[in-house]
């Protein structure tokens, strides 16, 4: 660790305090969310592997239940 006010350190962060969302969700996601999101994550490794990798992919019901992952 550098000393206080060492003139080479120009910035200190906290990277690790900002929570992966998808970390996130393993911990307070149910199972079946959890099991909708690799379905979800199954299709778009199988649409990348067939060339489709821009393809815009939704899991299912999401738009109906107005929620990013549930």
């Amino acid at each position: 660790m550098a000393e206080r006010n060492d003139p080479a350190v120009k910035a200190v962060g906290f990277i690790a305090s900002i929570p992966s969302p998808y970390l996130e969700f393993q911990i307070r996601g149910s199972e079946a969310e959890k099991r909708r999101l690799e379905d979800t994550l199954k299709h778009a490794r199988e649409l990348v592997g067939q060339g489709q990798g821009q393809e815009p992919i939704e899991p299912e019901g999401v738009a109906a239940a107005g929620s990013h992952l549930g």
